[in-house]
């Protein structure tokens, strides 16, 4: 999966700034309220993986250049959703629930992100 720069009149806007690996399958995709959580519906096998999104800033070089900077990514847990999840999203509040629809079971999966561990899988 790439992820895009979208910041109107970014230097780097438009442009593909990082890369993840999310193996085959990657349906559905959302962010975290805070930007530090990436989910990925994994749909061949049922599971949701949680993507720490770390920006670490840069500095400029030349005059009047925007600041460079570097977007790492790592997987810190897969969550088991229901059977053959479709979409996901983020309670914009900040409450910090996860919400995955599932068609296959017909069930909603409803997770609380403040659960999710901090390290790598």
């Amino acid at each position: 999966m790439m992820m895009p720069e979208m910041m109107p009149g970014s230097a780097s806007e438009n442009q593909v700034i990082s890369t993840v690996g999310t193996g085959a399958g990657a349906k559905s995709v959302t962010v975290s309220a805070d930007g530090t959580l990436l989910f990925v519906i994994q749909e061949d096998s049922d599971v949701v993986l949680v993507i720490a999104i770390n920006v670490i800033p840069g500095v400029s070089v030349v005059d009047g250049a925007a600041p460079s900077f570097t977007v790492q990514t790592t997987v810190i847990d897969e969550i088991t959703a229901g059977s053959d999840p479709s979409f996901v999203a983020v309670d914009p509040s900040g409450t910090g629930k996860i919400f995955i629809t599932n068609p296959g079971d017909q069930t909603l999966s409803i997770i609380n992100a403040s659960d999710v561990p901090v390290g790598p899988v």
